[in-house]
C-alpha cells in the first residue's frame, strides 16, 4: 500500500509532540508500506531524500521561529505549505493522512483525494470552539476562522483523535464514533526500559513550547515560592519560542537566574528523558494540551507529574498525575523534592500501555479494515 502523510512541520527538525507521533507512525507503516511524508523544508534537510525507510519531500523551505507572528501561528506560513502541496499531485497514494493543523491546506488535500480515488484520514489533536478562535486570533477573523475549520473537518474516511477529549470534540460535530480511533502511540517501550535508575535531584522541570499557552509565567511563579522554601531547588524550562526573552525577564524579575534556567530542547531523546528521570517532579502548567506526550513520558521514566486543577488535559492522562488547586501546588512540589509524603505521585500505570508504538501495526490494520467496510464497526 501507498500511503502519504501530510503536515507542515515534521520531527526530528521539529521536536513537538504531534510530530513525534506522526514520525512513530509513518516510520512503523515503512516498514511493510512505501510511506512518503510531505512537510515544510527545515534547516539540514534536502528537498527529496528518504530516512527510516520514509520517503520525504520538503517544500517549501520553512523557518521555525517564522511559524509565529506575535504568538499566533503565522497565516502566511500555513498559505506557503498549502502552495508547497502541488508536489503530491504527481503520485499516486491509496491514503492520505493529513494533520489538520494548520487547517488551510486541507482541501488541497480533499481535492488529491477526490481526483485519485485515494482515503482521506484526518489526525486531530485538538477541535476548538467559536470562542477560542476568537481569543486566538480576533473576533472576525476568529469567526472566519472557525466557520473555515469546522468545513476542513467534515468528510474524512476516518478521523484519528489524540485523546478522548478531542474524540468527544468530533461527536459532538456529528461525526460518527465508528469512524474515529482514539490513537497516539509514541511511546518507545524497549528506549523507556533502558534508562537506567538515577537519584532524583531537586529540579523542577517543564518542556514545551515558549508560547503564551503554557503558561510558563505561572511556572516562573510557583517555582519562586518553592525555592524560598527549598532554597536549593531549581527548575529547568526545556523549548524554544517567541516568549523566551519575556520568560527570562520575568526570572530575572524574580531574581533567580542562577536557580530557574531556560534550555534549548535535546538533541536526543536520551538525553531528554535522563533529565526528565533525574528531576523530582514535573509542572504542567499549560491551560492549551492536545495530549501532553511529555507528560506521558514523565509517568513513564517514574517522573510524577503535577498539574493545576483547571488543567485540559484529558482524562486518561490526568488519571495518572497529581492535580490540586493552583494554591496547593507549591507545597505539594516542596513536598516531592523533600520525599514527604504530601508530594506528586504517579497514579494508574495501566493507561500508558495505549501509548506504546509496538501496538502501531495492530491498530493502523484495524484503521484501514474500517475505512474499507465505509466507517462499519
Amino acid at each position: 500500500m501507498k500511503i502519504a502523510f501530510v503536515s507542515d512541520v515534521v520531527y526530528p527538525w521539529v521536536k513537538g509532540g504531534m510530530e513525534s507521533i506522526e514520525y512513530e507512525e509513518a516510520k512503523e507503516l515503512a516498514k511493510s508500506n512505501e510511506v512518503h511524508m510531505f512537510c515544510m523544508r527545515f534547516n539540514g534537510m534536502e528537498k527529496e531524500f528518504v530516512k527510516g525507510g520514509i520517503h520525504y519531500h520538503a517544500f517549501p523551505d520553512a523557518n521555525e521561529d517564522s511559524f509565529y507572528t506575535n504568538g499566533r501561528r503565522s497565516t502566511k506560513e500555513a498559505a506557503r505549505f498549502s502552495l508547497g502541496l502541488k508536489n503530491m499531485f504527481g503520485y499516486k497514494f491509496d491514503v492520505v493522512q493529513a494533520n489538520l493543523f494548520p487547517v488551510m491546506h486541507i482541501p488541497i488535500v480533499k481535492l488529491y483525494c477526490r481526483l485519485n480515488k485515494a482515503k482521506l484520514i484526518l489526525d486531530v489533536a485538538e477541535v476548538w470552539n467559536r470562542e477560542y478562535w476568537n481569543g486566538y486570533t480576533g473576533r472576525l477573523k476568529g469567526s472566519l476562522a472557525y466557520r473555515y475549520n469546522l468545513k476542513a473537518l467534515q468528510n474524512a474516511d476516518f478521523y484519528i483523535a489524540n485523546s478522548t477529549a478531542t474524540e468527544n470534540e468530533l461527536l459532538k460535530l456529528g461525526i460518527s464514533k465508528h469512524r474515529i480511533e482514539v490513537l497516539s502511540p509514541f511511546l518507545d517501550k524497549k528506549l523507556i526500559s533502558s534508562m537506567h535508575t538515577v537519584k532524583k535531584s531537586k529540579q523542577i522541570i517543564t518542556s514545551g513550547r515558549l508560547i503564551k499557552e503554557k503558561r510558563l509565567d505561572k511556572f516562573i511563579e510557583i517555582m519562586s515560592k518553592v525555592i524560598e522554601r527549598v532554597p536549593d531547588a531549581r527548575a529547568s524550562i526545556i523549548g524554544r519560542g517567541p516568549e523566551k526573552e519575556a520568560l527570562e525577564m520575568t526570572i530575572h524579575k524574580y531574581g533567580l537566574d542562577k536557580r530557574i534556567k531556560i534550555r534549548e530542547p535535546f538533541k536526543s531523546k536520551r538525553a531528554l528523558y535522563k533529565a526528565i528521570k533525574s528531576s523530582s517532579a514535573m509542572l504542567q502548567m499549560s491551560e492549551r494540551e492536545g495530549l501532553s506526550e511529555i507528560t506521558i513520558e514523565s509517568i513513564a521514566l517514574g517522573t510524577p507529574v503535577l498539574l493545576p486543577s483547571y488543567t485540559p488535559i484529558p482524562k486518561e492522562v490526568k488519571e495518572m498525575c497529581t492535580v490540586a488547586d493552583e494554591k496547593e501546588l507549591p507545597k505539594i512540589l516542596e513536598d516531592t523534592i523533600k520525599g514527604d509524603r504530601g508530594g506528586a505521585r504517579i497514579k494508574n500505570r495501566k493507561n500508558l500501555e495505549r501509548y506504546y508504538t509496538s501496538n502501531i501495526e495492530k491498530y493502523y490494520i484495524r484503521i484501514l479494515e474500517r475505512i474499507r467496510a465505509g466507517g462499519r464497526p
